[in-house]
């Protein structure tokens, strides 16, 4: 193969990993929707919701991970008094601010809650997901089952007015 068909299989493959995110266990040897579980890891897999959830608690954990800092100091340079001969007073200096008593420690422990907060949101953002996938999935299931329910009575009846027509003849029984 040339070099071009090999980049093109190369990034087909890339692509297809990127598109089909979830993996299925060695039990789940079916195609997708085959258990509730495959339905769920394909669920994971594409939900927006929970992606957002899961990226906004990252967020919120690198957040906590800088709170308690101090800024940066900054350099400042000033010019007074600019005339026709040049300057006449210069004045250059350094500024830090700096949080009073336990400021840094609050502000690191209000992001470690808000970090955890989001973690937990992403929890319940999944939970959630599980949860309706499971419900639709066992309404599937009791409507597939329903329908073979009405296949196979109506190939009873089927049957029995065949019985019946051989009975009585085929325009007794209409």
């Amino acid at each position: 193969m040339n070099r071009r068909r090999i980049f093109l299989v190369l990034s087909g493959l890339g692509v297809a990993a990127t598109v089909w995110p979830w993996k299925l266990s060695a039990a789940e040897s079916g195609p997708p929707g085959a258990t509730v579980e495959s339905v769920v890891a394909v669920a994971r897999g594409l939900s927006p919701e929970l992606a957002a959830a899961r990226l906004d608690a990252d967020a919120a954990s690198y957040k906590a991970g800088a709170a308690g800092v101090l800024d940066d100091p900054t350099l400042t340079f000033q010019a007074w008094d600019v005339n026709g001969r040049g300057v006449g007073q210069r004045w250059v200096g350094v500024e830090q601010q700096f949080r009073l008593w336990g400021k840094l420690d609050l502000e690191r422990s209000a992001a470690t809650a808000e970090a955890e907060a989001a973690r937990h949101l992403s929890d319940a953002a999944e939970s959630d997901l599980i949860a309706r996938v499971k419900a639709v999935y066992a309404q599937y299931c009791a409507t597939r089952r329903a329908v073979e329910l009405a296949a196979s009575l109506r190939a009873r009846v089927d049957e029995s007015l065949a019985l019946l027509r051989l009975k009585y003849g085929p325009t007794a029984v209409e």
